[in-house]
């Protein structure tokens, strides 16, 4: 049994058809206007930008920062601003797991035979999308603490680590500004 369709348009099939296709279009674009995803907004824009071509990462820091040394293959790159040091380090691994196995065993009797430092807290985390290892710890012989996080990607290690002067433990305020750091860095800079 065939029921009849309705009439909706009081013209030729084509020029329904070709009406359909029409509207159809003008409302896909609508969505996508509407919908339009952009790049996000930059988080810290008063940051200053911080750039290792070297080895294709860059990063953000509070303008506060200043650099204080630099290695010359651009590995090492220092920065202070009142208490607070920022170091990005890199080197090459087989694995974020054999490097922490190292890192741990030569800090194990860093500091005049004994530990260097106590790892308080170790967290798995993310930087840029590659899986990362966070870690707190307390520097023995200085008494300050530190945060630092690595993450593997290549061959390559990527440490980055906040080293807090003036606090025997670290603060929310501490641990924001690792991770907000952290939030800006870019591997493989376009």
């Amino acid at each position: 049994m065939q029921f009849p369709l309705p009439h909706i348009c009081r013209c030729p099939p084509k020029a329904a058809a070709v009406t359909l296709v029409l509207v159809m279009t003008v409302a896909a674009g609508g969505y996508a206007v509407l919908h339009k995803t952009s790049a996000p907004a930059d988080t810290f824009p008063d940051w200053q930008p911080v750039i290792n071509s070297h080895w294709s990462y860059n990063f953000k820091l509070p303008a506060s920062f200043s650099l204080v040394s630099k290695s010359d293959a651009d590995e090492l790159m220092r920065y202070r601003a009142s208490g607070t040091i920022f170091e990005a380090y890199v080197t090459q691994a087989a694995s974020l797991k054999a490097y922490l196995r190292d890192l741990d065993t030569e800090r194990a009797t860093g500091f005049e035979g004994q530990p260097s430092v106590t790892i308080v807290e170790a967290r798995r985390a993310s930087v840029d999308g590659l899986s990362a290892q966070e870690r707190e710890f307390r520097v023995n012989a200085a008494g300050f603490s530190a945060m630092e996080t690595m993450a593997f990607d290549g061959g390559k290690i990527y440490r980055f680590s906040t080293l807090f002067e003036d606090a025997p433990q670290i603060t929310a305020e501490g641990r924001r500004l690792h991770r907000n750091i952290l939030s800006t860095v870019r591997f493989r800079p376009e």
